[in-house]
C-alpha cells in the first residue's frame, strides 16, 4: 500500500480513536465502583455477578450466574457508551432472551430502564434502581417475577479484576 494511502487511513481513524477514548472516560469514572465480584443469597437462590474492564477500559463485561432450585442460568452483559443515544447502555445476552439496559445517573444511584426481548419476539419493559455503597451493591426491581428478587443486596467478594481482551 502506498504511504499516502496509509497516512490517510491513520488520519481517518484518528477521530474514531479519540472519540472512543472520550466515551471510555465517561464509563470509567461513572461505573468504576461496580468492578469486582459480588454475591447474593436469598431463601431460594444464589446470584453471583462479576464486572471487569475489557478492551482497554472501553467496556465493562458483566457475567451473572443465578442458581435456583437445582438449575443454573447464565447471562452476559456488555456495558459501554452508546454514541447514538449519548448514554451508557448495556447489551444483555441469555440463551432464552436478549435485553438492552439504559443507565441514567440519579444522585449516587442509577436508574436502569430494561427492555427484554424473548425468542418469540415478545417484549417486556421494567425498571430497576442500582446503587453501590462501600461493599454492598443494592438492586431494587419492583416488577420482579418473584418477591425474593425485588430487592437484592450483593456483598463484594473480590476487588477489581485486571483488564482482559
Amino acid at each position: 500500500m502506498p504511504i499516502h494511502r496509509m497516512s490517510y487511513l491513520v488520519f481517518a481513524m484518528l477521530p474514531l480513536c479519540i472519540s472512543a477514548s472520550l466515551f471510555a472516560k465517561e464509563i470509567d469514572t461513572e461505573l468504576e465502583p461496580l468492578i469486582g465480584t459480588w454475591k447474593c443469597k436469598t431463601a431460594i437462590a444464589e446470584v453471583e455477578s462479576s464486572f471487569r474492564w475489557i478492551l482497554d477500559r472501553s467496556f465493562i463485561e458483566h457475567d451473572q450466574t443465578v442458581r435456583m432450585l437445582g438449575m443454573e442460568h447464565r447471562v452476559k452483559e456488555l456495558i459501554g457508551w452508546d454514541a447514538k443515544s449519548q448514554s451508557i447502555k448495556g447489551w444483555v445476552f441469555s440463551k432464552d432472551w436478549i435485553a438492552t439496559n439504559s443507565y441514567t445517573k440519579d444522585g449516587n444511584a442509577w436508574k436502569i430502564a430494561v427492555v427484554f426481548t424473548r425468542k418469540d419476539g415478545a417484549e417486556k419493559r421494567e425498571s430497576k434502581d442500582m446503587a453501590v455503597r462501600g461493599n454492598v451493591l443494592s438492586i431494587h426491581n419492583g416488577s420482579a417475577p418473584l418477591p425474593e428478587f425485588s430487592k437484592l443486596e450483593f456483598r463484594r467478594q473480590e476487588a477489581a479484576q485486571p483488564d482482559r481482551e
